[in-house]
């Protein structure tokens, strides 16, 4: 529809130079201090973590299967959830 559902100014060392990612209800946002902001995608501005990996990100995340694939300057992470493993 266009509406704005909330606005809300994120903070972070770096500034944010990937684009957003969202999926299973939430939003994810990387920045250059690579600090990796998870939001409630809903109505209003609900902050569900942040997790510090070594180095910026400045690539857009991506989902691979039930995966989510972080890529920062120097590594690629790959997370899962429990007993979900790669495939060989």
């Amino acid at each position: 529809t266009g509406r704005s559902l909330w606005r809300h100014r994120l903070g972070g060392k770096g500034g944010y130079h990937s684009s957003l990612l969202a999926g299973d209800d939430k939003v994810y946002i990387g920045n250059r201090g690579g600090s990796v902001l998870v939001i409630e995608a809903g109505e209003g501005y609900r902050q569900i973590a942040t997790n510090q990996l070594e180095r910026g990100v400045s690539a857009t995340p991506a989902f691979a299967g039930q995966s989510l694939l972080i890529r920062t300057v120097s590594s690629l992470y790959r997370i899962s959830g429990r007993g979900d493993r790669p495939d060989a």
